[in-house]
């Protein structure tokens, strides 16, 4: 599997931090970014070692663009983000996903 990672954030400043993060670990990672479920849709149709999406995107939420993920097949490990309190709701909705 690549070790590239996707990150999917509609929020610019939240979206920059994650990604230096990535690129700034001892072993820099390749990053892919987006800002919205459409394209985020569309590149998951590549191989990423991780993807990292933002709970609340605007015009849709991470959980949705997660569960049509999985519906379409696509079975990389991805993990929701969300700098909203309500963290439990998420939680619980991809114990089942």
């Amino acid at each position: 599997m690549p070790v590239r990672v996707l990150v999917v954030d509609d929020d610019t400043a939240r979206r920059v931090v994650i990604v230096r993060s990535l690129l700034s670990g001892e072993i820099p990672l390749p990053v892919e970014q987006c800002s919205d479920g459409i394209v985020a849709m569309e590149r998951l149709r590549q191989l990423f070692a991780r993807v990292f999406i933002d709970h609340l995107l605007a015009g849709e939420n991470g959980l949705s663009l997660l569960r049509d993920a999985r519906a379409q097949g696509i079975s990389m490990p991805i993990v929701l983000l969300t700098g909203a309190g309500d963290w439990i709701r998420p939680m619980r909705c991809c114990a089942y996903v």
